[in-house]
């Protein structure tokens, strides 16, 4: 039975369908919500009566069934091999999340710490990815990559620490369980801003679409793939997103908790509305911000959100020493 159960979540929620599901919204987002600041019309022709929402799956269907091209100097093994990578580190880290009361994979006191350590190694793969591209914008978006990832991982870690000292656990399951009356975005809203920004770096979104900026390194790390094996880099993207998302639901808003959230259904559907928001403000801000420079967001890191990240842990701790005195 347990099994069985096992195996539903890994392929319906929070696995992969519905990880495929948010990741097509997504793009459709993002695709709308840019075209109706520019004054354009978007995707519409696929179902014009939805606006054009299955878009996104006739341009997937398309990429799938295009041939790949390997271009000769690649190191080839790496170069097929990693995209795919790339998407199971993305969405392995959902099996230690809860989407409502008993329904997560796998539950254990440290889901925490193994969640951030696969999420920080999907940097490397992406490094690695633009390394086995051999191409001078590959190998410019992989020293992107990896400059950003030196400004977001401390934080992140930081940001993750003062929500472990705020709930006194590492199981993302229990922490979900604390926020019942008051969310953690709530109790501290320095490490939700910290969090959101680094989740934001992390995914490439802007104002940090640094890695791939299109104007300027055509693509980068993913500037030489194409057809099917493209498509599996991009969705490895959105699925980090996805993650990301459904992280900032269990850490700071409360996770499935929401009216009737005894029952099931009504606590799964809240679990993603809250990752739903999320991830349609992170791909909102393309059409709302531009796009820093890499020197920029070391400044900014090394400057600024270092510091307020042990400012988010220096608060956490007072909030925990307060509400043991209360």
């Amino acid at each position: 039975m347990l099994l069985t159960k096992d195996l539903l979540l890994a392929i319906v929620a929070p696995g992969l369908i519905a990880a495929g599901l948010v990741a097509l919204i997504c793009v459709w987002f993002e695709r709308k919500i840019a075209a109706l600041v520019q004054h354009r019309y978007g995707p519409y022709r696929i179902c014009k009566r939805l606006e054009g929402v299955l878009q996104p799956i006739a341009d997937f269907i398309k990429l799938i069934l295009s041939e790949p091209i390997i271009p000769r100097e690649v190191n080839k093994f790496l170069y097929v091999s990693l995209p795919i990578i790339l998407d199971t580190l993305a969405i392995l880290p959902v099996a230690f999340m809860p989407i409502a009361p008993k329904l997560i994979m796998v539950d254990v006191s440290y889901s925490i710490f193994i969640v951030l350590a696969i999420l920080l190694s999907t940097s490397l793969v992406i490094a690695l990815i633009g390394w086995a591209a051999s191409d001078k914008f590959t190998y410019i978006g992989t020293a992107r990559e990896v400059l950003q990832a030196l400004s977001y991982e401390i934080v992140l870690i930081l940001t993750v620490l003062s929500m472990i000292i705020l709930y006194n656990t590492g199981s993302i399951y229990k922490m979900v369980l604390e926020q019942k009356y008051i969310p953690g975005a709530v109790l501290n809203p320095l490490a939700f801003i910290l969090f959101i920004i680094c989740a934001l770096m992390a995914t490439s979104r802007f104002p940090f679409e640094i890695p791939e900026a299109e104007t300027e390194i055509v693509f980068g790390p993913f500037t030489e793939y194409s057809g099917s094996l493209f498509a599996l880099a991009m969705f490895g993207v959105y699925l980090e997103l996805y993650t990301y998302a459904l992280l900032g639901t269990c850490m700071f808003l409360s996770g499935w908790w929401g009216p009737f959230a005894s029952y099931v259904p009504c606590a799964v559907a809240w679990t993603y509305i809250k990752t739903m928001i999320l991830c349609c403000f992170m791909v909102f801000l393309r059409a709302a911000y531009p796009r820093l420079r890499i020197d920029q967001v070391l400044k900014l890191s090394t400057k600024w959100l270092v510091l307020l990240g042990f400012a988010a842990c220096g608060l956490s701790l007072a909030i925990r020493l307060l509400l043991l005195h209360v």
